[in-house]
């Protein structure tokens, strides 16, 4: 405004108006208004206002780059790098990209890609800044090469401006190695194989292209390839090794990958065998260990086995069939068999066939004829000799004729000889019978002695045939090669043998005596017992006698067994020391005396024929079946026995030995040989009784000490009855004495019997005894019994023992409260019948055990059953059964046989589970606790029930104290040694944090029926717990995986006991007795079964978690007082209970009156707790009362307490 004057009051004032063009650009039409408020005058004007934006936005492209191609192919899908983009003056508009690729090789185009940007806001964009994110996606699969990229930009003006960068696509994805993970390979014949690299290939493949296979051995074992390349060889050093190969893959851009390979070595190839070359050979030069026809050659492409050897030459074994050849006279066809067996097993086999024939060619010298004057009792005057006997097998036997009447000698043999082949022998063929030559016509010529010599014609001495004539009337000698043939099937002589000697014959005897006789017999009262024989001895008639065994064996050096015997026997019958009677061999039988006869003290008269005739056979037998004396001859070999025997008219070849009376005897042996030769031979012997009276003694007695302190016992209190085989029971005498005290029958100094023994208060117990018996022989003998000396009647004052020891666990926690019954007797005492408890530390002791008393400990205690069971220890069993985790104690195992079947089975889980849910109170087949003897070991650790283990201990005749009478107390249903054995054990039980159950929370209405699943959350190994149900009534489970219906039981008092292993979670059937809320109908509780779950960190407690739309409420076990374990109780009880929060708690116990007998307070932790109450603490019986109060809860239970 100009021109204004002063003091005028101009005013102005615009108004615009605008029209966009783009963003950016437009025109602002501005009107002015110019007022002067003096004049009231004013004015109007339009201004025009142009604004343009000419400027493209900035654009800067990323930096040149490379990337790989896609995995699975060979061409890139590239998420483009973004841009941030910013106008100073507009928006951006449009954003695009373009790639022109070109072929790596040429540089030529090969595309052109283009694609539109998205432009977006990004995460901490500031809104009052111009700019905005250019985002440029995924392009399309771009080959590979160095390609480029154009980004252009153009802003809401329509100004653009480009960039472009390098885009380098390569692979850089390695190729997939597949390799044929075991590969067998089998070496050449020369011992070497080269294996293509391909071969280990098993599907390798690459996104672009395999270029190739290349293959390296991990080691060289001498066989080289530890470099990649092509081929890898292998050789005879990789037998039985585990070869292993690295595989390379390589694509056609040089990438590569690798894979292992390993490669078994193999050798098929079988060994060479060459067998030597088959042999003939003649049996007189064959070779029986075939040494001599050498061995086979075999080679192998790699190695022989060392193992087998024959004749030095490893890998090589021989074996021989003589099936075609008789290894008696060498004569067939043998078979080798060689085989040849390299490192690898292969083998081969080759045979050579050695064929040996026969021939026959011997020469035999026949023996000389022999006069003998002097024998050597071999019997042997010479044999055949031979020559050239190789092959042959040659038997030779002979048979003696003997002639007793000979005009020049005693008597004469006729040896004849029989000469076969055994090889060549055929007992049908004939025989060559070679003449005995006589040339001198005088008996005993020296000429006519010689064996003559058959052999072959022109054998040269000393083996030429014998020239000589056979009788003196021959005209011309004999050639004896005449009797000679080659292939003779047998040859006979007949050799001359004269006997003349004068040698006696010999004899050998063995006199009887009780070492070899059989003389402790019964005496037979039907012998030797007519009223005229008379025992001055025993005084009775029937004289006492004995089978004796009388022979001699006799032999002659040239008669050989050709020996006639003959006996006197001497008798002293009437045993006054003179041997009065005598029995003559040649005059029994029916040649002499006959049968059953004796001449009574012939002794004196002339050739013993006088006498008194007496029998000694009263059998009652017919008479020709009465005995006799009587010789009976056996012949072995050159020796002929004699020996007195009896036999009977009506048998007179069946024998016995005599039976002869008690006595001093005699007997002379006469030996006369073939030439008159005589030997006599004599000899006494004393029959008698060598068998010791029997006696049998009383199966013990039982006595008590009398007032005076001892007691005294007679033998024949002992005596059950004594008797002898020949002396009479009445003149049988008997003796006592304590056992051990002496030897021999028991005497005084007098050598009169002992009869009588006395014991004492120092003898109480059983005592052994000896009861002797002598007869009139002098024989013993004695038996031993016992007497049991007791003090019933209290005469004696006796000494008692300490008995102890110790219950423990497994872990050495004593066991509280065990009864040990001490049960047995002493022998002279009332019987032992003791019961004792264990103290806090399992400890044991009584001193009212007697002296010598034997008695056995038995441990018992069967309450409280549930006491460390739990379903944990479920879980453990199962493994154990399943063979995942063996149970590793034999204590435990025995814990684990719930049914006590001597094995550990599901139906011990079944019974466990049982007693975990409430279903049974006391395991049917068992006791709470089982006790095992402590210096028991198991002989099979892993299976204590192979054997049984003694669950009581006995002690034998207590003499002594006993500390250490120990057990190992076995909580039954408890594999995991959580059982509280005893008071001093701690009563809390840690958790490890709380399981959570998620059930799916809702509303139900009275009478429906439904189906509610609880799941944990976390992994479990097993839980356990009771669910109180209010307004609802369980109906049924639905089997699921290791959920069925033993798992639970359905109580009726609002409550559902569950115990699961192996499971995370199961579902129950409902059926709802009112309307309501689940999360106010269903709680958890301990109140029948503990409320505990098991995970990896061990126990833990249990809570529900209600799930809904609205949210989720947890609902643990609340405040809980459970009943008393035992209940009633004796000594000693459990209470536990519950707390939902660590507190402290008061524990009262009333009687009926309501007076307080016990109150324990204390600060307790959260979750279960225990408390140990002992009767000594309220000392009263009967009903009880007990609660338990908190600062915000209380319960009270009741409990019997008995004497």
């Amino acid at each position: 405004v100009f021109g204004l004057p002063e003091g005028c009051n101009i005013g102005w004032v615009h108004i615009d108006d605008s029209i966009q063009v783009c963003d950016g650009t437009y025109v602002v039409f501005r009107n002015w208004t110019v007022q002067d408020w003096c004049t009231g005058l004013g004015l109007t004007k339009m201004q025009i206002i142009r604004v343009v934006d000419k400027v493209a936005p900035p654009l800067t492209c990323p930096a040149n780059t490379t990337v790989s191609v896609d995995p699975l192919t060979c061409c890139g899908t590239i998420d483009m790098p973004d841009l941030i983009l910013r106008d100073n003056c507009s928006q951006i508009k449009k954003v695009e990209g373009m790639v022109a690729t070109f072929d790596p090789q040429t540089g030529d185009p090969t595309g052109m890609y283009t694609f539109d940007g998205t432009l977006k806001d990004f995460p901490g964009n500031n809104w009052w800044d111009a700019d905005t994110l250019a985002d440029f996606g995924i392009t399309p699969c771009l080959p590979i090469g160095t390609q480029t990229v154009t980004y252009r930009v153009e802003d809401d003006c329509g100004n653009t401006r480009t960039c472009t960068f390098k885009m380098k696509i390569e692979d850089q994805i390695p190729p997939v190695a597949v390799c044929d993970e075991f590969t067998t390979v089998a070496l050449t014949a020369q011992g070497e194989a080269v294996v293509d690299a391909s071969v280990f290939d098993d599907g390798s493949y690459d996104n672009c292209c395999v270029q190739n296979f290349r293959a390296a051995r991990m080691s060289s074992n001498g066989c080289g390839g530890t470099n990649f390349s092509a081929t890898v060889p292998f050789c005879c050093n990789d037998l039985g090794e585990e070869i292993t190969v690295m595989f390379r893959v390589t694509d056609c851009n040089g990438n590569t990958n690798e894979c292992m390979v390993s490669v078994e070595v193999q050798d098929k190839i079988k060994p060479n065998c060459l067998p030597p070359a088959n042999v003939t050979v003649n049996c007189e030069n064959f070779d029986p260990s075939l040494w001599a026809y050498s061995k086979a050659f075999v080679e192998d492409n790699c190695c022989l086995d060392d193992t087998k050897q024959y004749q030095g030459q490893e890998g090589l074994t021989h074996s021989v069939s003589y099936t075609q050849f008789d290894t008696v006279c060498n004569k067939g066809t043998i078979t080798r068999t060689f085989r040849a067996f390299d490192c690898q097993g292969n083998s081969s086999q080759c045979t050579q066939r050695v064929l040996v024939t026969y021939e026959q060619d011997y020469f035999v010298k026949f023996p000389n004829d022999v006069i003998v004057t002097v024998c050597d009792g071999t019997g042997n005057y010479g044999e055949p000799l031979f020559f050239g006997e190789d092959c042959e097998l040659l038997g030779i036997s002979y048979t003696d004729e003997v002639f007793t009447v000979v005009p020049d000698a005693c008597f004469k043999i006729e040896r004849s000889w029989e000469i076969i082949n055994w090889c060549t022998y055929n007992p049908n063929g004939p025989c060559i019978e070679v003449p005995n030559p006589s040339p001198n016509p005088i008996s005993n010529h020296p000429s006519n002695l010689p064996g003559p010599t058959v052999s072959a014609c022109g054998t040269i001495a000393p083996w030429a045939p014998t020239s000589v004539r056979i009788n003196p009337s021959d005209p011309q000698p004999t050639n004896y090669c005449n009797f000679y043939d080659k292939n003779a099937n047998c040859y006979r002589y007949k050799q001359i043998i004269k006997v003349a000697d004068g040698q006696k014959p010999t004899g050998t005897y063995t006199v009887p005596t009780c070492s070899n006789q059989n003389w402790n017999t019964t005496n037979h009262n039907q012998l030797w017992n007519e009223m005229y024989w008379w025992d001055n001895g025993l005084q009775i008639h029937d004289l006492c006698e004995e089978p004796t065994d009388l022979c001699i064996t006799a032999t002659d050096a040239c008669s050989g067994n050709n020996v006639n015997i003959e006996y006197l026997l001497f008798l002293d019958l009437d045993g006054d020391g003179v041997m009065e009677t005598v029995v003559n061999s040649v005059n029994t039988g029916i040649a002499g005396l006959g049968w059953n006869n004796v001449l009574y003290n012939n002794l004196n008269t002339p050739n013993f024929g006088g006498g008194t005739p007496r029998a000694f056979d009263d059998r009652s037998v017919p008479f020709n079946q009465k005995y006799g004396f009587a010789i009976q001859e056996t012949v072995v070999g050159n020796n002929k026995t004699a020996c007195v025997r009896w036999n009977t008219q009506q048998q007179q070849n069946n024998f016995v030995v005599p039976e002869l009376p008690h006595g001093t005897h005699k007997i002379k042996w006469f030996i006369t040989d073939g030439c008159g030769n005589n030997s006599e031979y004599e000899y006494t012997f004393t029959v008698k009784d060598c068998k010791a009276p029997t006696v049998v003694c009383l199966n013990g007695l039982s006595v008590n000490i009398m007032p005076t302190g001892m007691i005294t016992l007679w033998a024949s209190d002992f005596l059950q009855y004594t008797e002898d085989n020949c002396t009479p029971s009445g003149q049988l005498k008997i003796g006592i004495r304590k056992c051990g005290t002496g030897t021999g029958f028991p005497v005084d100094g007098n050598g009169n019997p002992i009869t009588n023994v006395a014991f004492t208060c120092a003898e109480f117990g059983t005592q052994c005894v000896e009861l002797w018996s002598i007869d009139a022989a002098g024989n013993t003998d004695y038996c031993e019994t016992y007497v049991i000396v007791q003090d019933n009647l209290g005469n004696c004052e006796g000494p008692m023992n300490i008995v102890a020891g110790q219950i423990k666990t497994e872990l050495n926690e004593g066991v509280e409260e065990v009864s040990i019954g001490i049960n047995g007797s002493a022998p002279f005492v009332p019987m032992v019948n003791l019961n004792i408890l264990t103290n806090e530390d399992g400890m044991f002791a009584t001193n009212h055990v007697p002296l010598t008393s034997t008695i056995t400990l038995a441990p018992a205690k069967d309450d409280n059953p549930l006491n460390g069971v739990t379903t944990y220890d479920l879980v453990l069993m199962s493994k154990h059964i399943l063979g995942l985790e063996p149970l590793n104690s034999p204590y435990k195992m025995i814990a684990a046989d719930a049914n006590k079947s001597g094995s550990i089975t599901t139906f011990d889980i079944v019974e466990l589970r049982k007693l975990i849910l409430g279903i049974f109170t006391e395991l049917p087949n068992n006791t709470s606790w089982r006790f095992i003897d402590k210096s028991f070991v198991f002989p099979v650790v892993n299976n204590p029930f192979q054997t049984t283990f003694p669950e009581a201990r006995s002690v034998t005749n207590v003499q002594n104290n006993y500390y250490d009478l120990d057990f190992i107390g076995v909580k039954i249903g408890d594999v995991n040694n959580s059982a509280v054995a005893n008071l001093n054990m701690p009563a809390e039980e840690r958790t490890s944090g709380t399981a959570i159950f998620d059930i799916e929370d809702r509303q139900v209405k009275a009478g429906e029926a439904f189906e509610v699943t609880f799941k944990t959350v976390q992994a479990l190994k097993g839980f356990q717990f009771t669910v109180a149900l209010n307004g609802l009534k369980a109906t049924g489970v639905v089997n699921g995986e290791n959920v069925t219906d033993n798992n639970f039981n359905l109580l009726p008092q609002d409550a559902m006991a569950v115990s699961i292993d192996g499971a995370q979670e199961f579902t129950v059937r409902f059926r709802a007795e009112q309307s309501g809320k689940l999360s106010e109908m269903l709680g958890v509780s301990g109140a029948i079964t503990r409320a505990e779950a098991y995970g990896d960190e061990g126990r833990m407690n249990v809570a529900f978690r209600f799930k809904s739309p609205e949210g989720a409420t947890v609902n643990g076990v609340g405040f809980e007082l459970y009943q008393n374990q035992p209940n009633p109780f004796v000594h000693k009880t459990t209470i536990g209970f519950f707390l939902p929060e660590a507190a402290e708690a008061t524990l009262s116990v009333f009687d009926e009156t309501g007076r307080i007998v016990y109150q324990q307070k204390g600060s307790f932790a959260k979750g279960m707790n225990t408390v140990m109450l002992d009767r000594a603490l309220i000392n009263t019986t009967g009903m009880l009362y007990y609660k338990l109060e908190t600062a915000t809860d209380s319960a009270i239970r009741k409990m019997i307490q008995v004497k």
